[in-house]
């Protein structure tokens, strides 16, 4: 898999040791993420908890053994930034449905038995 690059604006007053910005909210400071030994995963299925003070997403996928899931990988983030991944998600997924239609989560229905 290719390397990927990418980068975000970021305000300052949210950069650790960066004090001096604290007062200026508005500043913005380009960052670049660097994605190097990063291992991608597919996940089937996923699942959520929460504590007092943090959001766990558990990644998944169907095990070989019948009623059992395999956890892939999880991630504990806190309650902030999980509301920041909601709200990031909303707005890719309407502009993604804007573009290439409405998503259908519901549950698949049973296949019609052709057998009668």
């Amino acid at each position: 898999m290719a390397k990927q690059n990418w980068q975000q604006d970021a305000p300052h007053a949210q950069q650790p040791g960066n004090q001096a910005n604290v007062s200026q909210p508005g500043r913005q400071r380009r960052m670049r993420f660097v994605e190097e030994d990063v291992k991608t995963q597919y996940a089937g299925l996923f699942n959520v908890g929460f504590g007092a003070e943090e959001v766990l997403l558990f990644f998944c996928n169907p095990s070989v053994d019948p009623g059992v899931i395999k956890v892939e990988s999880k991630v504990a983030m806190s309650l902030k930034n999980a509301k920041r991944l909601a709200v990031t998600l909303g707005k890719l997924l309407s502009q993604y449905e804007a573009a290439n239609g409405v998503i259908d989560i519901s549950a698949p229905q049973p296949a019609a038995d052709e057998s009668q």
